[in-house]
C-alpha cells in the first residue's frame, strides 16, 4: 500500500467481502508478510492468521543453472510443440486422471494472452515421443522477471531429474534476454536446486 493511501485498506477488505467471498460468505486473503499496515488493518477486522508459506525465487547472480538431461530424453525444438499432447503432460502433471479441462483450445487461448511467450516454453521427450515433462514461461522484460507457469512432471517420471534440466534450458533462454531472476514455487524442489524463499506470503480468515 503507497504511503498516504492507508485509510482505503478497511474499504478495500470490505468490498472483498462483498463481491469475492464464497458461496458460505467465507472470505481467504492472501498478504504478503511485508504488507505490515495491511496485515494489521485485517487482524483489527477479527480476521486470523491460518497459513503462511516461502515461495522461491531464483536469483541469477548466483550463477546459472547447470543440471543435465538424463540420457534417453530430449527437448522438444521450439515453436514445434504439438499442443494436444503439451496440454495432456501438463494435466497429468498435475495428478489428473480425466480428460483436460478446455482442451486445446485453452491452450491456444494462453498462448494468445497478454505478455505471453510461448516460444519460451520448454517440453520434454522421452524416447517414444512423449511429453514428460513442460514447463511455461512469461517473459517480462520490464524488470528483467522469467515468470515460470507452470511446471509440471508426469507421475511415473518424476525424481528423474527432469524439472531441474527444464529449469536449468529455461535458465538458458532467458538470462539471453536480460533476465535477472525467475520465479519458482513453495515446494522443497525449487529450494533444493538453489532457490531462495524471497517472497513470503500468508493467509487470513475470520475467526
Amino acid at each position: 500500500m503507497k504511503e498516504g493511501y492507508e485509510k482505503l485498506i478497511p474499504e478495500m477488505i470490505e468490498h472483498a467481502e462483498q463481491r469475492l467471498s464464497k458461496d458460505d460468505g467465507s472470505l481467504e486473503l492472501n498478504l504478503f508478510m511485508s504488507q505490515k499496515n495491511v496485515i494489521e488493518v485485517a487482524k483489527n477486522m477479527g480476521y486470523e492468521k491460518t497459513n503462511e508459506w516461502r515461495y522461491g525465487i531464483y536469483d541469477f547472480s548466483k550463477g546459472p543453472l547447470k543440471y543435465q538431461l538424463p540420457e534417453g530424453f530430449s527437448f522438444e525444438e521450439p515453436g514445434r510443440h504439438d499442443m494436444k499432447k503439451k496440454i495432456e503432460a501438463f494435466w497429468r502433471g498435475f495428478d489428473h486422471d480425466t480428460e483436460p479441462e478446455g482442451g486445446v483450445e485453452r491452450g491456444y487461448n494462453l498462448m494468445s494472452a497478454p505478455h505471453a511467450t510461448p516460444e519460451l516454453d520448454v517440453v520434454i521427450n522421452n524416447s517414444k515421443g512423449e511429453y514428460v515433462c513442460c514447463a511455461g514461461m512469461w517473459m517480462v522484460p520490464e524488470n528483467n522477471l522469467a515468470y515460470l507457469e507452470p511446471l509440471a512432471t508426469v507421475p511415473e517420471y518424476r525424481k528423474m531429474g527432469l524439472a531441474s534440466a527444464a529449469l536449468s534450458e529455461l535458465y538458458k533462454r532467458t538470462v539471453a534476454l536480460g533476465a535477472t531472476h525467475m520465479t519458482g514455487g513453495g515446494n522443497g524442489f525449487y529450494f533444493a536446486i538453489g532457490y531462495e524463499p524471497l517472497v513470503k506470503w500468508s493467509v487470513w480468515r475470520k475467526g
